[in-house]
């Protein structure tokens, strides 16, 4: 589907108003390229080349409001005079892709003359494939001639173009665009010609083991010689060239394994970094804590923006702590290591945090400067002694190291999981 909208201008060339179609978007089916590169969706006729047409004089040109070069108007001037002669002898005009056609020759650009017949090409069958066109009448033969010649101009300014020193892309490519030439030239029915480039760049083709494009080329190359052969001059896609290929079963495998093994590594990716955000959650909470009580938060304020923090920080009792600390998104491993100590030993869930925190740090060191203020804050003043301390941050270090993503309550942070902070942020 293509959106255009309509805009009125003045033409560069006869500077009379006229209406040009632009193009806002246009969206582009699923499908694979045709054998001459034509994709399926695209914009056809003067918008498929990019170019705009003045209803007026006839001028082409890609901005129709820009003054033409000498060289423009002089082909302009002469296709009046042209045209004059043909209306002078009965014959109508010539359609704005001819003229865009005959225009890049004169410009000695064959890669444009080359796009532009190839559209004109496309344009005359698309009319003869219509259902109200009858193909017998003198219209449908007349476009089924000019459909041939436009192919066969389309194969010679392609080779024009490939022989530019400056070409680019596939055009550079001299396997490439045999492969396409010999389509247009089977298309227009010339099979000897087709059959004969195709088998000689088929012989010459020597592309890189496994290289997906050089391959490509060469089913290409290879359902041009059995078509010519058959003498079909039917439309194939490059997708028609892959399946009739001999490995094509092999390499349809290898690309599906290839698939797989790229989405295991993109999800083994994204959970290691997702892994790796859920426990900066919780440095996050421990953050604002501490920034809360040195900013002077009260605890009720402390209580409404991380009731849970704040509960497992206010916790007086070892029932009160266990609950507490249960109440934390915390992998199990770690509220049952937290919790049993606080329900054996005694110790606060304070302590039990700033160990933990102290955990984190070493296990994430780029946390250790948001830690720093928790750790030196008053609940390390409450903490637990030395030498408890000392004693469980090692099995907590190692606890965190062996947690996945699958063992934390959340996943990655949100903003509209954490409400907004009552103190400024640290700086």
């Amino acid at each position: 589907m293509t959106l255009l909208s309509t805009i009125d201008l003045r033409c560069g060339l006869c500077r009379q108003r006229t209406s040009v179609h632009r193009i806002q978007s246009w969206f582009c089916r699923d499908g694979s390229l045709n054998l001459d590169l034509i994709r399926p969706g695209l914009p056809r006729g003067l918008r498929g080349l990019g170019l705009e047409g003045c209803s007026e004089c006839g001028y082409l040109a890609r901005d129709l409001s820009e003054r033409p070069s000498r060289a423009v108007r002089a082909f302009f001037a002469h296709q009046q005079e042209q045209q004059a002669r043909r209306h002078a002898k009965g014959d109508g005009a010539p359609c704005d892709l001819e003229v865009a056609a005959h225009l890049a020759e004169w410009l000695d650009r064959p890669l444009d003359a080359f796009l532009a017949y190839r559209e004109l090409a496309w344009n005359r069958e698309e009319f003869l494939q219509s259902p109200w066109t009858q193909r017998d009448s003198e219209e449908g033969a007349r476009a089924r001639a000019e459909m041939l010649l436009a192919r066969l101009n389309a194969a010679q300014s392609l080779a024009r173009a490939a022989e530019c020193t400056d070409a680019e892309d596939w055009v550079a490519n001299p396997i490439a665009v045999a492969a396409v030439r010999a389509d247009l030239l089977r298309r227009a029915r010339a099979f000897e010609p087709a059959l004969a480039l195709a088998e000689s760049a088929l012989a010459r083709h020597r592309g890189p083991s496994g290289d997906e494009d050089a391959l490509q080329l060469r089913d290409m190359l290879a359902l041009q010689v059995r078509l010519c052969r058959k003498r079909s001059a039917a439309t194939h896609t490059v997708y028609d060239a892959y399946a009739a290929s001999p490995d094509h079963a092999a390499r349809e495998a290898a690309r599906e394994a290839e698939a797989k093994q790229r989405e295991a590594r993109r999800a083994a990716e994204e959970q290691a970094a997702r892994a790796a955000v859920a426990p900066l959650r919780l440095v996050e909470r421990l953050d604002a804590a501490s920034r809360g009580a040195s900013a002077g938060a009260t605890t009720d304020e402390l209580a409404r923006i991380d009731p849970a923090l704040a509960r497992a920080l206010t916790a007086s009792t070892p029932s009160d702590a266990q609950g507490a600390l249960r109440g934390l998104p915390l992998p199990a491993s770690l509220v049952s290591t937290l919790t049993s100590c606080a329900e054996a030993y005694h110790w606060p869930a304070q302590g039990l945090l700033v160990a933990l925190a102290a955990a984190l740090a070493e296990v994430i060191p780029t946390t250790a400067p948001r830690l720093r203020a928790f750790l030196d804050g008053p609940a390390a003043r409450q903490a637990l002694g030395v030498a408890h301390r000392v004693a469980l941050q090692p099995y907590l270090v190692r606890c965190l190291r062996e947690t996945t993503l699958d063992d934390w309550h959340y996943a990655a942070p949100r903003v509209a999981d954490v409400p907004p902070p009552l103190w400024p942020k640290a700086r």
